[in-house]
């Protein structure tokens, strides 16, 4: 329990921390990046990429048989928005995913600010730029990183709120979080 405090999160981060955060996000980023489209769409990444497919050509994120596909609805925009400017690929349909993910580094620092000390707070961020499951759910066009990335930035809307009063972070964190409920709307 003594290492979770009450921090005062408006205290500036030092040179050092700042440095160290730095070469966490980068290192985070080449591990997500690394191979992004090596391997070819399997399991639920098909899923995810046909209607995307078809949102692209058609302008509707429908399945094949022509049902409309309404889970992640913005990770298909997306998803369709990278392939029509990278070019139909395994990297282009994984490039948000990838991206969601190292926002989600950057996430955690800021809402670990909350409760940890600096030198905590940097080993929380470590961990989640190189925990395993993190990685893979980043590397793949599924909607996973982009539901804990949401629940991540809900929790620094939340905490934005909480230091300054200003409701423009608390609506902020109601529509955040309505939007990261959306990429599981078949599991709720």
């Amino acid at each position: 329990a003594s290492l979770f405090e009450d921090t005062d999160p408006r205290i500036r981060a030092g040179r050092l921390t700042l440095v160290l955060f730095a070469l966490i996000v980068a290192a985070g980023a080449v591990i997500r990046f690394w191979g992004l489209g090596n391997v070819g769409l399997h399991g639920d990444e098909k899923t995810m990429a046909l209607p995307a497919l078809h949102l692209l050509r058609y302008g509707t994120p429908d399945m094949p048989s022509g049902f409309l596909y309404p889970r992640a609805v913005a990770q298909l925009y997306l998803m369709a928005e990278s392939a029509r400017v990278f070019g139909v690929s395994e990297w282009a349909w994984r490039l948000p995913s990838a991206v969601c993910g190292v926002l989600l580094i950057v996430l955690t620092f800021i809402a670990g600010r909350r409760f940890l000390a600096p030198r905590w707070n940097l080993a929380l961020t470590a961990a989640v730029a190189v925990l395993p499951g993190f990685i893979a759910d980043a590397q793949t066009a599924r909607m996973y990183v982009f539901l804990v990335t949401g629940v991540a930035g809900f929790m620094a809307l939340v905490f934005a709120w909480e230091r300054t009063g200003r409701t423009a972070f608390l609506v902020a964190a109601v529509i955040e979080m309505a939007v990261s409920l959306e990429f599981h709307t078949l599991s709720i």
